[in-house]
This record gives C-alpha cells, sequence and structure tokens, in this order.
C-alpha cells in the first residue's frame, strides 16, 4: 500500500469518526461546550493527519489552525445567538480559507472574489471532494492487493455470517428470560426518526470533514486570482470617473446640512424637520451604517475596473477614493453621534450595539482601503479586511455585549428603564441584571425575580453539551441571590 493510499484511509476513518462525535456533541443543541469539544477533537485529527501527510504544509495555513479553535471555544464562553453567529462566520471563513490555499498557504494574496464567493463555492467543493474520498479516488481495487487484503476479507465474511446466528440464539434467549428481555429491550429500544436524525447529523459532519480533509491533503491547489493588467470590461475608467464623482457631490451635499444639524442643535431639528431629537436620531442612525457600507463596496467594485499601470487613471481614481472614503468617515461620525443621541432617548439595545459595531468594523477596513489605495497594495486588501473582522469579533466576545447593554440601561432613569427588554436578553447578561435589579422599582423587580426564577429551573434542566461559562456564571449568580 503506498502512503497516499494509507494517508486516504485514515482520513476516511478520521472522518466518519469525526462525524459521529459530531452527532453525540451538536445534534439537537444550543451550541455551547460540546460544538467546542468537538471543534477539538477535529483539531486532535488534524493534527494527527498531518503526520502522515506527503507534503510541506505552510506556516501561514497551519497558523489558522489556532484561529478556528479560539473561535470554535467561544461557544463555550458566550451565550449570546448574535454573538454564536458571528464565531461560526468566523470559523467558516477560516476553514474556506485554509481549503482554498491549504499548498502554497499563500493567504494574503487574494482578491475580495477569493475571500467571498471563492470560500463559499471551496465549502461546496467539500461535499463532492467526499465523493471521490470514499471511492479512494478509483484505488480500491490495489487497496485490496495489500499485504492482509484476504484476512480483512475473512474478517468481513465471519461478521456477515455471525450475525444471522447471535439472532437466533439471542431470540431464544430473550423469549426464555423476562429479566434478560427487559435489557435486551432498553437497548435496542429506538425511534425510527430520532434513528433517521442521528444518521442524516453524522452522514453531514461526515460529509463536510471527510472533504475538508481530502481538499487540504490531496488536492492540488486552485491557481491565484491574475492580477496582471485587467481585461477589457463594459466599464471603463469614465463611468467610473463619473460614479465616484457624482457619489462625492452627494456625500457632500449631505455633510453640509449635518453641519447645519450638528451645530444648530435640537431647536433646528424641531423647526426644520418637525421631530423631536429622539425621532430624528431613530429615522437617520441605520439608514447611515447602510449608506456607509454601500459606499465601502461601490469603491472595492470600481477598483477592478483600473488598471494601476496606467498612471492618468489610478491617479483620478485615487483622487475620488480618498475623497469619499472622507465623505464616509463623516457619514460614519453623523451616524455615531445619531446613536449617542437614540441611546439617550430610548436605551441601548442588540441592534444598536451590533450597527455599532458595524461601524467599528467598517471604519477599520476603509483604514486599510486607503493604506491598500496609496501604496498599490490591493492584493492584500481582502486579507486585512478578513483579519479586521476576526479582531472586531474577538472583542465583542471579550466585551460581553449583552452585559454592557444591561449596565448601560440600567443606569438610566428608573423610569425610562424597560425591564421586559432587559429580561429578554441572554444568559451573558445576567449577573449584571441581578446586581442592578436594586435600583428598580419594586413591582419590577418583583417580575424581573419571577423571570429569574424561570431561569434557574431552566439551566437546571439544561443540557451539559449546551453549557458555557456565561451558564455557569449565570446560575451561581442566580443561587447566590437566592433566586
Amino acid at each position: 500500500m503506498t502512503q497516499q493510499q494509507s494517508l486516504g484511509i485514515r482520513v476516511l476513518i478520521s472522518a466518519i469518526l469525526l462525524g459521529l462525535a459530531g452527532d453525540l456533541l451538536i445534534r439537537d443543541f444550543d451550541w455551547g461546550i460540546g460544538f467546542a469539544i468537538w471543534s477539538w477533537l477535529i483539531a486532535g485529527g488534524l493534527a494527527y493527519l498531518i503526520r502522515f501527510k506527503t507534503f510541506a504544509i505552510s506556516k501561514q495555513i497551519l497558523a489558522l489552525i489556532p484561529i478556528t479553535i479560539l473561535f470554535s471555544t467561544s461557544f463555550g464562553w458566550r451565550d449570546a445567538m448574535e454573538l454564536k453567529g458571528l464565531n461560526f462566520l468566523c470559523l467558516f471563513l477560516t476553514v474556506g480559507i485554509i481549503g482554498l490555499r491549504s499548498r502554497s498557504g499563500n493567504i494574503f494574496r487574494a482578491t475580495i472574489f477569493d475571500y467571498t464567493l471563492r470560500i463559499i463555492e471551496r465549502w461546496l467543493i467539500f461535499l463532492g471532494d467526499f465523493v471521490h474520498l470514499i471511492q479512494l479516488d478509483g484505488q480500491w481495487k490495489e487497496v485490496r492487493k495489500v499485504q492482509h487484503g484476504e484476512e480483512y476479507a475473512s474478517i468481513g465474511k465471519g461478521i456477515l455470517i455471525t450475525i444471522p446466528i447471535l439472532l437466533i440464539f439471542g431470540s431464544l434467549f430473550v423469549n426464555s428470560d423476562a429479566v434478560y428481555r427487559h435489557y435486551v429491550n432498553k437497548v435496542f429500544d429506538f425511534d425510527a426518526s430520532s434513528l433517521m436524525s442521528h444518521l442524516l447529523v453524522m452522514s453531514c459532519c461526515s460529509w463536510l470533514l471527510g472533504g475538508f480533509f481530502r481538499r487540504v491533503f490531496f488536492n492540488p491547489e486552485d491557481p491565484l486570482t491574475p492580477l496582471g493588467p485587467p481585461k477589457p470590461h463594459p466599464v471603463g475608467n469614465i463611468e467610473v470617473s463619473i460614479v465616484l464623482g457624482s457619489l462625492n457631490l452627494l456625500f457632500a451635499s449631505f455633510i453640509i446640512v449635518q453641519f447645519r444639524t450638528l451645530f444648530g442643535g435640537d431647536k433646528f431639528v424641531q423647526v426644520t424637520a418637525h421631530l423631536s431629537y429622539g425621532e430624528y436620531a431613530r429615522q437617520g442612525f441605520f439608514e447611515l451604517v447602510i449608506a456607509s457600507l454601500l459606499g465601502l463596496t461601490i469603491l472595492t467594485g470600481s477598483r477592478g475596473f483600473i488598471s494601476i499601470w496606467i498612471s492618468s487613471q489610478w491617479t483620478r481614481y485615487k483622487q475620488f477614493a480618498l475623497c469619499l472614503i472622507t465623505s464616509i468617515f463623516v457619514v460614519m461620525a453623523s451616524a455615531v453621534y445619531r446613536l449617542a443621541l437614540y441611546v439617550q432617548a430610548y436605551g441601548f439595545t442588540v441592534d444598536r450595539f451590533y450597527a455599532l459595531a458595524s461601524l467599528i468594523w467598517l471604519g477599520m477596513v476603509l483604514t486599510w482601503f486607503m493604506v491598500c489605495t496609496l501604496r498599490k497594495l490591493q492584493d492584500q486588501f481582502a486579507f486585512g479586511a478578513f483579519v479586521s473582522l476576526l479582531v472586531v469579533v474577538l472583542g465583542l466576545n471579550i466585551v460581553n455585549p449583552d452585559s454592557m447593554i444591561a449596565r448601560i440601561n440600567l443606569a438610566r432613569p428608573a423610569a425610562k428603564i424597560d425591564s421586559k427588554y432587559l429580561t429578554g436578553l441572554s444568559l451573558d447578561a445576567t449577573p449584571t441584571l441581578i446586581e442592578g435589579i436594586r435600583t428598580m422599582p419594586k413591582e419590577r423587580q418583583s417580575e424581573m425575580i419571577n423571570v429569574f426564577k424561570s431561569q434557574h429551573s431552566d439551566l437546571i434542566y439544561r443540557d451539559w453539551r449546551t453549557w458555557n461559562l456565561s451558564v455557569g456564571a449565570a446560575r451561581e449568580a442566580l443561587e447566590r441571590n437566592g433566586l
């Protein structure tokens, strides 16, 4: 048996065993420590398979493995569904990059297309890769000819002969003794729908992992996206200049109005728009966030139609781009100002917090885009945007958004605190809410106490696989305060 064939069999067996572990740890459960344990098992399986590799894996790719472990471990840290979604997004992108660059390891040089659509494509390709893995790329005949092949075949035949014999004698023993029959019925008592669910989850986990392992260990890497002179496009320098120039004018008109609003204050808004400051903020914040994101999208998209080898085109694009980036920063500042007004009038919410986080990420990406534009590092922009996303999501895990939202809202006057909303936050916020409950009116305290008692009852019967540090802290806080 060749080294490649031996590795293929190990990869297949590892994928099946890890798929079984996935079924036991993450099926039908709110992902928590079970997901983290599963990811550690996958990392261990990957480390085991790397020992038998037939090629060198670059240090850049190996450096991504601890990142995947970090974000998968976060499922055993925080309880908020929004954070779990962002952690999963980081995992999805990181694993996709490993599959995309497993051979060359060149994760720095990539385009936006590589780090978006091609990563999604890579996950779809994992499904097809598993089919090739099962077939051992058409080498099963060669594998059967190796030493001990006849022994393996005899073992298989022996198992097939033994099964009906065991069924016959087993049925005799079951009918002869009630106690034995009780234990056998207990062992083999199962629900068909539950069995199908187990098989489906195990198959999906094995399928994806097997495809990922095959892509890492066997497939040649796809060529990098060429970054030479661009091919002719139906959209060229003139069209891009018109689009960016018009956007700059539109942003400039909005900025002029915003400066009048900032200096004019509450009375200016009421007289001009016939709105309160709170209503004014509520109407504009999310629209400005979307406008900033769309501005960045147009900037990165239009970059592909400009050639850095033609000096006049690149100079004009750089001028328009830097001007638009400056305008987007002003719009983002306006959005943050509106958020402050919004929070002052209505309090902090999960949506507003994550919108603010998206603005922070957008600011980092815009700054990196400006650096790449000035230094002509267009092939490194996608990697920088990816790293900034990892940094922001990791920061959110550290900050604990739900706890911060609870703390900020509890600092407001008691009459303005929405206790019903606060008790709807995740368990990340429970210790903070218990500490601040004494500052609230007694009738609201009783309402929140009832909610906490219900939470405690749910936590007692919660499956261990859904446990995380926030669940442990919440339960400890509830029991310490007699709730």
